[in-house]
């Protein structure tokens, strides 16, 4: 009984953290995007997802817990980046590029690749060539879209600095890096239990996330966060 009872517990904790997450979600777009109360918000549901994570590797005691202080680092350093880019977007008025935004968010994504490496080791003992090519035809696919669409774009465009190019560069091959991970995985039988779809559909809607951004910058030359220099909180 009373290992059921702890099992119903956590059920019902993973519940009330999934429709906090929803209404914190919610919430945050009925705010005016440029308030305080939105960047707040904003940087506190990041640094409560990284709480998260600990409590739950707390609860389930995993053999490898590492794997998940991997992920729990890089949320903690793409909050941190959150919080350096609002910085000089309203504290001083201005948005450098690149500045230590850029590199708080470059550190993030390197974090979360080797926290999927990691767990993607784990997963695969063993020789597994014939998942190694399904991955590799996966990434090498989808990474001609990224070098057709953003790659190659922002290595042509001689209209900023050399430093620039270079950081534009680096994050669509964080991108292509992440995506070579969640190939190598989605092709992994063993990594279908609920966890590793969770893990899976986060990652993948970042990689769509960052994909989206930079498809944006490059061919509309827009950045859907900038804001006017006098715009304060």
């Amino acid at each position: 009984m009373a290992g059921r009872w702890l099992v119903v517990r956590r059920t019902r904790i993973w519940c009330w953290w999934l429709a906090a997450g929803v209404l914190a979600t919610s919430g945050y777009f009925l705010l005016p995007p440029s308030s305080l109360a939105a960047r707040v918000g904003y940087y506190v549901t990041g640094l409560a997802a990284a709480v998260a994570v600990l409590v739950g590797v707390r609860l389930h005691r995993p053999q490898r817990p590492g794997i998940w202080y991997w992920f729990v680092s890089a949320q903690v350093v793409a909050v941190l980046g959150d919080i350096t880019y609002d910085y000089y977007r309203y504290g001083l008025g201005r948005l450098p590029y690149p500045s230590a935004a850029d590199a708080c968010y470059l550190v993030a994504d390197l974090l979360r690749i080797m926290g999927l490496l990691v767990l993607s080791r784990r997963r695969r003992p063993g020789d597994e060539t014939s998942h190694l090519i399904d991955a590799a035809i996966a990434a090498i696919g989808l990474g001609l879209v990224l070098w057709t669409f953003i790659l190659h774009p922002t290595v042509a465009d001689r209209s900023t600095t050399a430093l620039a190019r270079v950081i534009s560069t680096v994050y669509p091959v964080a991108d292509l890096l992440l995506l070579g991970m969640l190939a190598w995985l989605f092709t992994d039988p063993r990594s279908r239990t609920p966890g590793g779809r969770l893990v899976n559909a986060a990652a993948a809607a970042l990689l769509a996330a960052d994909i989206g951004y930079s498809m944006l910058i490059v061919h509309v030359n827009a950045d859907p966060f900038a804001v006017d220099a006098d715009e304060k909180f």
